[in-house]
């Protein structure tokens, strides 16, 4: 059921970060979901099956998706990835690129006169979180 439009009001957060994603055809690098904080920026590697990983990495959303080569991409996920614990990506070939930047949508609801004061939010993202994982963030444009 939707929010009727008279009690709604939105709220969009842009931050100055974005996400790099792509999809390739490799193997999965581990058996487990990877986080990967790094001083340059965050990434995560997912695996969508035995043959296909989905692999984010953060960067400056205002950077074209064509300034970024296979090369440059690998770099970016090899730096925040591989660890001296032996974690390694498994690369393969690219075969989608993409980049979103990272906001923060909430819809509010106010209910009626006669019912509680404080509006009811619906939060796709919190900045809670990106303040938890990104507190020293710097745009990379390298």
């Amino acid at each position: 059921m939707a929010m009727p439009a008279a009690l709604r009001k939105d709220y969009e957060q842009i931050y100055p970060f974005g996400w790099f994603g792509i999809l390739v055809e490799a193997p999965p690098s581990s058996e487990e979901l990877i986080y990967a904080h790094h001083p340059r920026g965050f990434a995560l590697i997912s695996t969508r099956s035995a043959t296909v990983q989905r692999m984010y990495f953060q960067c400056d959303p205002r950077n074209s998706v064509a300034n970024w080569s296979d090369d440059r991409i690998w770099a970016k996920l090899h730096e925040r990835v591989d660890s001296s614990d032996g974690t390694r990506l498994k690369e393969g070939r690219i075969f989608q690129k993409g980049q979103n930047a990272w906001r923060d949508v909430l819809a509010a609801a106010y209910p009626s006169r006669a019912a509680v004061s404080k509006p009811v939010l619906r939060t796709v993202l919190s900045s809670a979180i990106v303040t938890a994982i990104f507190p020293n963030w710097v745009p990379d444009s390298r």
